[in-house]
């Protein structure tokens, strides 16, 4: 499959990450992913402001994660925050935070070029970050294109994977999309977190495809990670030193 930007298959866009964006939050960030843009802000852990969330949260004493998402997405909104609420929840320490706690992530998405659902993933867990949130691990979401070329032979043969696809490659005719977070990105021996499929039923031979792509894929988003909390705090580091130096 050729792909516009002249990427290899099993290759991912540029990203780019900006943590501490928004002041009136705990902790927040920009994920980009070529052309696409999530801007993430967490609040919490907090005590809920609302009674009916206090009550809908009475079963459990552990914190309580809630995503929320731009009213464009409605259409796909809960079955995306379902996800995101998994994921996230999965990754976070709750018993390092408040009992009957709510951290609240709010996603805002400025521009779409495909893989949208994996950059809110990395945009989440950045703020997280951000917000000082103990987690147990980096979740790392992999986008991947399957593209069936023929409609006489639907084999594996004839199947076309992409990771990371732009929009473009998204919407193309006899082609779904495939999400999967890879927990332990950093070690060798790594697992299959989660996975959401859009506009395909995906066969066990395609999952295991694009989970051998994602493995390969993963370590570099983590590695990315590790370099833009290093510079956070070497700017932090820095500002702190001219404050000493200016009094």
């Amino acid at each position: 499959m050729d792909r516009s930007d002249g990427r290899s298959a099993s290759s991912l866009r540029p990203l780019s990450c900006e943590l501490s964006t928004l002041r009136d939050a705990n902790g927040s960030a920009v994920w980009k992913s070529g052309g696409t843009t999530v801007l993430a802000s967490c609040h919490g852990p907090t005590a809920p402001r609302q009674p009916q969330a206090l009550a809908d949260h009475t079963s459990t004493s552990d914190a309580l994660v809630q995503v929320l998402l731009p009213s464009s997405f409605r259409h796909i909104s809960y079955e995306w925050e379902v996800f995101l609420v998994n994921v996230l929840t999965s990754c976070i320490r709750l018993e390092s935070c408040p009992q009957h706690s709510i951290i609240q992530i709010v996603l805002q998405i400025p521009s779409n070029d495909g893989s949208v659902l994996a950059a809110c993933v990395h945009a989440s867990v950045s703020a997280l970050m951000d917000a000082s949130v103990e987690l147990n691990y980096l979740p790392v979401a992999i986008s991947c294109v399957i593209n069936t070329p023929t409609e006489t032979n639907n084999s594996d043969k004839q199947k076309e994977f992409c990771l990371d696809p732009t929009l473009v490659e998204e919407e193309q005719e006899k082609s779904g999309s495939l999400t999967m977070v890879v927990v332990g990105a950093e070690e060798k021996c790594t697992q299959m977190g989660a996975i959401h499929t859009s506009g395909i039923r995906a066969t066990v031979q395609d999952i295991m495809k694009c989970w051998s792509m994602a493995q390969q894929a993963a370590s570099a988003v983590t590695t990315f990670w590790r370099l833009a909390l290093t510079h956070k705090h070497k700017q932090h580091a820095q500002t702190l030193f001219a404050g000493v130096i200016n009094s």
